[in-house]
């Protein structure tokens, strides 16, 4: 069995995910032949989960940059077409196509299975609807889900409204290892900042080490991620390194911007964490936002919000206890849903 991953450009997210599912394939039948096809920089930053028997493939040229978070978007439709237009009669050498949030490959071949949780176009549309490269993009890729209307792996708790109606959802769970809650549960020792992955306004930074001055005098450890910590102006705060997630995720809250994949680290060590958003954001980063509310899997606060005033609502205890009650094994369900394929 041959099978193609083509993966997303924008973000680690979607490279993880990718990753996780096709580890799984090859666990479950060793056969399997994997190709996955991504940007170079996806590679190179996760060295350590890469697979020997894997075939990575960088793309032949630059994939497209999704980017809606700069308060204005880089994306020309052309440019897009003709980068699709590269795999018109690749996406045909497999027995199956999984396309991590590349809905244009439809084109080419209309069994393709998607996955993710959003769609590119209905979030870019949302945002920047006088845009006529952005318009080009959601008729295009609307149309294709309209008459085809394919199969597209994804996670329930999280999934938007565009994907219900538009596509066949699949429901899968989290991407993530089922863990069990330790009890008995502890209290919080730490307070993990990690900072945005790709293209973020510095408000964000800002707001993160203010919030981590605020805890300087107070009982709790303060962890930065790199970028953060490389502009601190004290002494006082640990460097977090993504390594030691499982080992701190017993007694440390994680505040970062909301993102798939660090929200699926805190569901897979059923780890509570503080969504910390601006109005200004993108009509996913608001969703999640909202969803981790609504599941009281955590907090979740505007920009610029009096933190401390946070910290007396945080209930550790019902959060993690939520978070534990997940569906996951996401990676594990996918696998076997691809196989019968």
């Amino acid at each position: 069995m041959k099978i193609g991953f083509f993966v997303c450009s924008n973000g680690y997210g979607h490279f993880i995910r990718v990753s996780k599912i096709a580890n799984q394939l090859k666990k479950l039948n060793d056969l399997c032949e994997i190709d996955i096809f991504c940007e170079q920089y996806q590679i190179d930053k996760f060295q350590s989960i890469l697979v020997d028997d894997f075939n990575y493939i960088p793309y032949k040229s630059s994939n497209i940059n999704w980017n809606t978070y700069l308060g204005g978007i880089r994306f020309d439709y052309d440019e897009y077409m003709k980068w699709l237009n590269q795999y018109k009669g690749i996406v045909n050498d497999y027995d199956v196509v999984v396309s991590d949030n590349i809905v244009g490959l439809l084109k080419y071949r209309s069994d393709i299975i998607l996955s993710s949780s959003f769609l590119w176009h209905d979030v870019m549309i949302d945002k920047f609807s006088n845009n006529p490269d952005v318009l080009k993009l959601y008729e295009f890729e609307q149309n294709l889900l309209t008459k085809y209307k394919p199969n597209m792996l994804c996670v329930k708790d999280i999934v938007m409204e565009s994907i219900k109606y538009s596509t066949n959802p699949i429901y899968t769970g989290w991407c993530c290892d089922l863990n069990k809650l330790e009890d008995p549960i502890s209290d919080i020792e730490n307070f993990v900042f990690i900072s945005p992955s790709l293209g973020y306004d510095i408000s964000y930074t800002n707001t993160f080490l203010e919030m981590a001055r605020g805890l300087e005098k107070s009982k709790y450890n303060v962890y930065l991620s790199k970028d953060l910590y490389d502009m601190r102006d004290t002494d006082s705060y640990f460097k977090f390194e993504h390594r030691k997630f499982e080992k701190m995720s017993k007694n440390s809250v994680f505040v970062f911007r909301p993102g798939v994949g660090t929200i699926t680290d805190c569901v897979q060590y059923n780890s509570p964490m503080i969504l910390v958003y601006s109005e200004n954001d993108s009509k996913e980063i608001l969703h999640l936002a909202n969803r981790v509310i609504e599941m009281e899997l955590g907090l979740s606060i505007i920009v610029n919000s009096d933190f401390k005033e946070t910290l007396d609502h945080f209930d550790m205890y019902r959060y993690k206890k939520n978070i534990s009650q997940l569906k996951k094994n996401g990676h594990i369900n996918s696998a076997r849903y691809l196989l019968t394929k």
